[in-house]
């Protein structure tokens, strides 16, 4: 016999979005963290060695990781793509994931689609 506990609403998830950098010889990251409610954290971090841009990635979201544990989050989801790179993102990509909304223009709509999976 299998038993299952049931999966606690998403009311307490959080996104973590992060972002490397656009260049090799700049060695950072952004770290965003959004609540359901869109209240929002943002971080940089600064590498004291060179990253490439996976590197550097990797490095923001295990600081992510760690600094959402530190302050007591427990459901999370985590996105690593170039979003970040747009004026609009966030307010796009949190409607996508937690409306279903998608923007009028399709192409628009087409990249944010394949930028959530």
């Amino acid at each position: 016999m299998v038993e299952a506990t049931p999966v606690e609403e998403e009311e307490g998830k959080w996104l973590l979005h992060v972002d490397g950098p656009s260049t090799y010889s700049s060695s950072g990251a952004r770290v965003m963290l959004t609540s359901r409610e869109r209240d929002e954290l943002e971080f940089f971090l600064r590498f004291n060695f060179k990253a490439s841009n996976n590197e550097a990635k990797y490095e923001a979201l295990t600081a992510g990781i760690i600094m959402v544990l530190d302050v007591g989050v427990r459901a999370l989801t985590a996105y690593s793509n170039s979003l970040l790179n747009s004026t609009n993102w966030r307010e796009l990509f949190l409607d996508y994931l937690w409306e279903s909304t998608l923007p009028a223009e399709e192409n628009e709509a087409t990249r944010l689609k394949s930028k959530a999976i």
